[in-house]
C-alpha cells in the first residue's frame, strides 16, 4: 500500500518564518512554559541534556550558551523568562527516545492496549500501522517532546500511542489514502503533546478538579496546535484535526465548539479515536458500545458505523454480581424522573435553538434507556432480598452508568455556561430549564451521585459547602438574585430574600442564585443554602 512513498521532510520553521508569523516571540504564555519546563527539571537530573543553540529571552538577551548542560538550577534561571524560542527546540538528549524504541512501544501496545487489541481482525491492520510509522520523521524539537512525555508522563505516552493506533486502524478500514493515514499518525502522537504544558495535578484520575481546573483543560487542544504550527512540513489537515480532537458535530466539544460542516475528516477520526481510547482503557467492551451509541448525532456516523461492525459479536453477556443494587434501583429512577419531567415542558420550549445541546444530551440519555430498557419497573425484583441477589449484566450496568453520565454532561453544560441559559427570550423558557436543572441537581444530591461523578469524569458544580466558605471570606459574595413575579430581582441581601419567602412573594418553583454560586436553587431548598448567610446579615442589619 505504501510502497515507494518516501518519508515526509518535517522542520521547525526557520528564524525568519517564526518572526512573520509571530514576530520574533513563542507565542506561549509564561505558566505553561514554566510547568513543561519543571518536566524537564525532573528529567534533567536523570538524563544528560545540552543545549545545541543560544538560548535568549523575549528581547534578545542571552540566558545560556550553546552547549551548556542543562541543570536544574539553569531551568529555573529560565522560569522567571519569556523564552525568544521554545526551549525543546533548543536542547538534545544524550539518549532520546528513537524512532526504533517507538517502534517497539507501538508493537506493545498493539498487543496490550485494550482499544488497539479491538481491532484485531482488521486486516493488515497491524502490518499498516507499522508501515505508516517508517514513514513518520520526526524533527528534533518533536523528539524532545516525545521524549520528556515517555519519561515524566509515561500514561499519556502509552495513550497517545493507543490513539494513534485506533486512529490509523479507522482510517484503514475507510480506505483512506496512506498518505492521510500517515497524517492520522502525527494527529495521534501529538494531540496531547499540549497538556505537558499544564499543571501535572490536572492529568490525576483519582484527584477532583475545580471549574477553573477545567477551563484549563479545555486548553489543551489549542497548546498542542500552537506547539506544531512552528513545525513546517506538517499538513494543515493534521493541525486543525489536533485542534479538533476534543471536538463534537453537534457543536458540543471544545475548544472551538465546531459543528458538523467545520471539522476536518482527520479531526473527526481523531475525536472518535481519543473517545474510544479512553472508555476502552477504564471500561468494559459492553460499556464502549453503550458510549457510542450514546454518542450518535455527536461523532461521525461514518467512524460510528465503522465501530458498530469492530464491537459486533464481541464476547458474552454475563451477569455479574451488583455493588449495590439499591443505589442503581435509585439511579435509574432519577434518570426516569429527569426525562420525564423534560418531557413535560411545552415542546415549543424544548425545541427552542438555544437549548439544542440541552435537547441532543437528552436523547442521547433516552436512546439508552429505551434501547436497555432501562425502566426501575422492567428491572425491578419482586423483594427486597431479591433486590440484593439480582445479578445485572455487564450491558445493562454499562447503560446505567452511561445514561448517568451523559445526564450529568447536561447538567454541567447548563452550569458551565449559565449566563447564557439564563439570558435566553423568552424568559419562561429560562426559567423552565432553571426549574429542571435545580430539581434534577436536587435528586442527584440526595443519591450522592452528583459528587462522586464530578470527582470522576463529569466537571463539578461548586458545592454548598465551597460557596458558603467563599462567601464568608468576600462579602461581595453576600449578593442574591431572584426571579420574583416572572422578572430578575437583585443583587439583594440574604435578609431581602428571606423576606420575600417569609412575605409569600417567592413560591417554592421560584429559582434564586447568588453570585459565585454555580447553580440554580429553588425556593424550597435556599434555607440549607444561605443559613449562616442569613446569620451574617442579621448581624450587619444590627
Amino acid at each position: 500500500m505504501g510502497g515507494g512513498c518516501p518519508p515526509r521532510r518535517i522542520r521547525l520553521c526557520s528564524d525568519e518564518e517564526s518572526k512573520r508569523e509571530t514576530g520574533g516571540v513563542f507565542s506561549m504564555d509564561l505558566t505553561n512554559q514554566n510547568f513543561f519546563l519543571a518536566h524537564l527539571k525532573a528529567v534533567s537530573q536523570k538524563d544528560s541534556i545540552h543545549t545545541v543553540e543560544e538560548i535568549q529571552d523575549s528581547n534578545g538577551k542571552k540566558l545560556l550558551d550553546r552547549n551548556e548542560l542543562l541543570e536544574p538550577q539553569k531551568l529555573q534561571k529560565l522560569s522567571q523568562a519569556q523564552l525568544k524560542k521554545p526551549i525543546y527546540a533548543c536542547i538534545r538528549f544524550m539518549e532520546p527516545l528513537t524512532m526504533a524504541a517507538i517502534r517497539l512501544h507501538m508493537q506493545k501496545a498493539m498487543d496490550q492496549s485494550p482499544g488497539a487489541r479491538l481491532f484485531e481482525r482488521t486486516p493488515q491492520g497491524q502490518q499498516v500501522a507499522l508501515e505508516c510509522l517508517n514513514r513518520v520523521t520526526l524533527p528534533l524539537p518533536l523528539l524532545n517532546l516525545l521524549t520528556i512525555m515517555s519519561k515524566r508522563l509515561p500514561e499519556l505516552y502509552t495513550h497517545s500511542l493507543e490513539v494513534t493506533l485506533i486512529c490509523t486502524y479507522i482510517g484503514t478500514l475507510h480506505r483512506m489514502p496512506f498518505s492521510e493515514l500517515v497524517n492520522l499518525m502525527y494527529v495521534g502522537l501529538f494531540h496531547d503533546i499540549g497538556s505537558m504544558f499544564l499543571s501535572p495535578h490536572l492529568l490525576d484520575r483519582e484527584g477532583k478538579l475545580s471549574w477553573s481546573d477545567w477551563r484549563q483543560i479545555y486548553t489543551h487542544p489549542t497548546l498542542s496546535y500552537t506547539i506544531l504550527k512552528d513545525v513546517q512540513g506538517l499538513s494543515p489537515h493534521v493541525l486543525a484535526a489536533v485542534r479538533q480532537h476534543h471536538e463534537r458535530i453537534d457543536g458540543s466539544g471544545y475548544p472551538q465548539g465546531l459543528t458538523d460542516k467545520k471539522l476536518g475528516e482527520l479531526g473527526r477520526v481523531a475525536a472518535s479515536a481519543e473517545l474510544i481510547a479512553s472508555v476502552a482503557q477504564h471500561k468494559s467492551q459492553y460499556h464502549l458500545t453503550t458510549v457510542l451509541n450514546a454518542n450518535i448525532g455527536k461523532l461521525d456516523p461514518a467512524v460510528l458505523d465503522t465501530m458498530a461492525k469492530v464491537l459486533a459479536g464481541i464476547g458474552s453477556d454475563d451477569a455479574v454480581q451488583a455493588s449495590d443494587n439499591a443505589a442503581i434501583y435509585g439511579l435509574i429512577d432519577v434518570v426516569n424522573d429527569a426525562l420525564a419531567r423534560w418531557q413535560s415542558i411545552d415542546p415549543p420550549s424544548r425545541a427552542h435553538r438555544a437549548l439544542e445541546k440541552v435537547a441532543n444530551g437528552l436523547s442521547a440519555v433516552e436512546r439508552i434507556v429505551n434501547e436497555s430498557e432501562l425502566s426501575a419497573d422492567k428491572l425491578a425484583p419482586h423483594d427486597a432480598d431479591a433486590m440484593v441477589r439480582l445479578k445485572l449484566s455487564q450491558k445493562t450496568i454499562g447503560a446505567i452508568e452511561e445514561a448517568k453520565y451523559q445526564l450529568l454532561q447536561v447538567l454541567q453544560d447548563v452550569h458551565r455556561n449559565k449566563a447564557t441559559y439564563m439570558a435566553i427570550e423568552p424568559e419562561e423558557i429560562s426559567k423552565a430549564l432553571g426549574r429542571w436543572v435545580a430539581e434534577t441537581d436536587r435528586r442527584f444530591k440526595g443519591l450522592g451521585e452528583l459528587a462522586a461523578a464530578a470527582a470522576a469524569n463529569a466537571e463539578p458544580s461548586q458545592t454548598n459547602g465551597d460557596a458558603s466558605e467563599a462567601a464568608s471570606d468576600n462579602k461581595e459574595e453576600l449578593l442574591w438574585y431572584c426571579m420574583k413575579n416572572g422578572k430578575k430581582h437583585g443583587p439583594l441581601s440574604a435578609l431581602n430574600v428571606m423576606e420575600f419567602i417569609q412575605k409569600g412573594e417567592l413560591r417554592p418553583v421560584d429559582l434564586v442564585w447568588r453570585a459565585g454560586l454555580s447553580h440554580w436553587s429553588m425556593v424550597r431548598t435556599v434555607p440549607e443554602l444561605f443559613n449562616w448567610d442569613t446569620k451574617l446579615a442579621e448581624k450587619e442589619h444590627q
